[in-house]
């Protein structure tokens, strides 16, 4: 490289694998650098600046503290953002696909399995949101995840996160219950559930530092 440009810089064809890599890497971001100072963040850069950069302009959505919140287990995350979605496979996308015939919900077998009625509609998942309800002490999604995240307020951004996390572990576990009936012919109860939200939630609230400062409106 004596006496060449790095920008200008190509790797011959017998270099390393780590070191092409890293070529790579200069190719997708040498066009953020202008006069070799890089265009963002007051022209120094950063790990942040180089992601931000890379994703361009992205549309801010009011659910992405609820999905991404830190103390959601990352398998409930999963759930939850292909949920907010719209891309798990229900009945009816399946029965577009030509995969199945019967569009009935596994559970309650009285409507169709759309992409709303397992979390929202179906008898089984009100009674888990009604359970989850009164013991959180706070209102919860009656029919739509979006609207609740864009009004949901609460006074501690402890509680919040405790909140969210509950929000996003029931939504895993409703659909893994769907999917548990679907494969088992059985259904586990509604208190079940909650029981495991309300262990993983008291496991959360007992590990941080702030117990003597604050407390959740629920039986701890």
């Amino acid at each position: 490289m004596k006496g060449r440009h790095w920008f200008d810089y190509s790797p011959t064809s017998n270099s390393s694998w780590v070191w092409r890599t890293i070529c790579k890497v200069k190719d997708k971001v040498k066009a953020g650098f202008m006069n070799d100072v890089w265009c963002a963040n007051q022209g120094q850069y950063t790990v942040a600046s180089g992601y931000a950069w890379l994703q361009g302009d992205q549309v801010k959505v009011d659910w992405w503290h609820l999905i991404w919140n830190r103390l959601n287990l990352p398998k409930y995350s999963f759930i939850g953002w292909l949920m907010i979605q719209g891309r798990l496979y229900t009945k009816d996308r399946m029965m577009r696909f030509g995969v199945i015939s019967d569009g009935l919900c596994e559970i309650c077998r009285t409507q169709m399995e759309d992409h709303q009625h397992p979390f929202y509609s179906c008898d089984f998942s009100v009674r888990c949101w009604t359970l989850l309800r009164d013991w959180l002490g706070v209102p919860l999604p009656a029919t739509d995840i979006l609207t609740w995240c864009s009004v949901s307020r609460c006074r501690s951004l402890l509680k919040k996160q405790l909140v969210y996390a509950a929000v996003v572990a029931l939504i895993y576990h409703i659909w893994m219950a769907r999917n548990v009936c679907r494969e088992e012919h059985k259904v586990p109860a509604p208190g079940y559930i909650i029981n495991e939200i309300m262990r993983y939630i008291q496991n959360l609230y007992r590990s941080r530092d702030e117990l003597s400062r604050y407390k959740l409106c629920i039986v701890l």
